[in-house]
């Protein structure tokens, strides 16, 4: 049976991602929209009210102003790829990542987490990432990892935000926020930054630009 057009559109955008498209007019009528549990569906028909038309044109201007410079615009199109391959809502990567490491691709912490997700060297390991400093392997990596989390917990963000940063098997203990002040303060970060990109007007998040 032939596919519709709607039916071809996530491959069409994960060729094009691939590809680094420069053509935005091959993205016209193209729309990414959040479901409640956070996840990105790619159609060609707004049909939610959360349905945002994906912005391709270079506009450094929209670039988000969690930061007071562009540290971020180098990685939208690897944060927007990510978020495609794994089923993030791209704003939720930024988040983590602004949380993380303040988009340093060579910030390593006194534990040894390294770059911009700040994946420890054994977590690493585990996901296949080879080097932890590179950007698109880095945020690749973490994604998936988050995405591996999400799906443990459930779907509860704030428990898998707290698995991220502690470890699976101390929230698994509780089944909630582990009392470590740390952790708190990060899982409130995080979910402090990604609404805050949720109530962006434009979907810069969604975004590719060059």
């Amino acid at each position: 049976m032939a596919r519709t057009a709607k039916q071809l559109i996530p491959a069409l955008l994960l060729a094009l991602i691939l590809a680094g498209a420069g053509q935005t007019e091959a993205w016209a009528g193209l729309y990414a929209c959040t479901d409640n549990q956070g996840r990105i569906h790619y159609t060609n028909v707004a049909n939610w009210s959360t349905c945002r038309p994906l912005n391709l044109r270079p506009n450094k201007a929209a670039t988000p102003a969690l930061n007071n410079n562009s540290s971020t615009a180098p990685y939208d199109r690897e944060i927007t790829r990510a978020g495609y391959l794994y089923g993030l809502d791209p704003r939720l990567i930024r988040a983590v990542i602004q949380t993380e490491s303040n988009f340093n691709p060579q910030a390593l912490s006194p534990k040894g987490a390294q770059g911009l997700m700040q994946l420890m060297p054994a977590t690493a390991r585990e996901l296949k990432v080879d080097n932890s400093f590179d950007p698109w392997q880095n945020i690749a990596g973490g994604s998936r990892y988050l995405k591996e989390l999400l799906s443990r917990f459930d779907n509860q963000l704030s428990l898998a935000l707290a698995a991220y940063n502690a470890g699976a098997g101390r929230v698994e203990e509780t089944g909630a926020i582990p009392e470590i002040t740390e952790t708190q303060n990060y899982v409130r970060n995080v979910l402090k930054y990604y609404r805050q990109l949720q109530q962006e007007a434009v979907a810069v998040p969604l975004s590719l630009n060059q």
